[in-house]
């Protein structure tokens, strides 16, 4: 079984597109999962009430 690295990362919706285009830069057989979250807390993330 051949060892990989995964990165993890919670983006806003608008920096998908950026995010994307530098990951297929650096790795063109790299793979990108999207998917909504439902709350992310912390720096740059809105607490909804």
């Amino acid at each position: 079984m051949e060892e990989r690295s995964v990165l993890l990362c919670a983006l806003k919706e608008k920096e998908m597109p950026q995010f994307q285009k530098k990951i297929v830069g650096m790795d063109k057989n790299a793979s990108v999962v999207y998917s909504e979250s439902q709350q992310i807390l912390g720096n740059g993330f809105r607490i909804y009430k």
